[in-house]
């Protein structure tokens, strides 16, 4: 089972390429980006239970890799400098400069 938790809100962020889904919780305390592994993977078969224990002391962000998880279909790229250029547009959606990045 992928389904977020209680308390896991799922945005749906529109890039050149197509969407990525980003599940975010916390509302305060400093921002965190959970990267999930890449084959079938998604950031909820990943991150699930990690998220609400974080989510009392961090905003956290779990956005499901381009052509992954709820992140498709995806029309671009897939390889490092994609991923790169996701996660750069993503931090600049949600107005976010700095974060702790979890892999």
């Amino acid at each position: 089972m992928t389904a977020p938790f209680q308390g896991i809100e799922v945005d749906r962020t529109e890039f050149p390429a197509g969407t990525i889904r980003v599940h975010r919780a916390g509302a305060s305390g400093p921002p965190v980006v959970l990267l999930h592994g890449g084959g079938l993977d998604n950031a909820m078969l990943s991150w699930r239970r990690c998220v609400p224990a974080l989510a009392a002391d961090y905003h956290v962000y779990a956005p499901d890799f381009p052509g992954q998880g709820g992140s498709m279909p995806w029309h671009g790229g897939g390889d490092q400098r994609t991923l790169e250029e996701v996660l750069r547009w993503l931090l600049d959606t949600c107005e976010v400069s700095e974060v702790v990045l979890v892999v």
